[in-house]
């Protein structure tokens, strides 16, 4: 099988988001700690980029929109197949009602 062009790769979406992004340079950064470890040199340089970077993820997980977690997600035994099914209905369902009541209030303006 060849292998698959960035674009069509689904990963490469996930590859491209900021936090993602930082994380990735958090983790080389802590390979260098690691490393410096390893070799029995102090980490000192390394462990501030270190603690710098984790700042910038940070920062990069303060900018994403908060994400509500659907009712029953943390129930033990939750099925999340279907509490996501529920609160995918659902959110359809308030898009659904707010389309008709957007349309409703364009009638009444004419």
């Amino acid at each position: 099988m060849p292998p698959r062009k960035k674009k069509d790769d689904p990963m490469a979406a996930v590859d491209a988001l900021p936090l993602v992004q930082e994380l990735e340079k958090a983790l080389a950064c802590l390979d260098a700690v690691e490393k410096d470890v390893d070799e029995g040199k102090r980490p000192g340089k390394d462990m501030d980029a270190f603690f710098q970077q984790l700042g910038r993820v940070d920062d990069a997980a303060a900018a994403l929109p908060e994400m509500p977690i659907p009712q029953g997600a943390l129930d033990d035994g939750a099925d999340l197949d279907v509490v996501a099914r529920q609160d995918l209905r659902r959110q359809l369902d308030d898009l659904a009602a707010e389309g008709h009541r957007k349309k409703n209030m364009k009638t009444l303006a004419d």
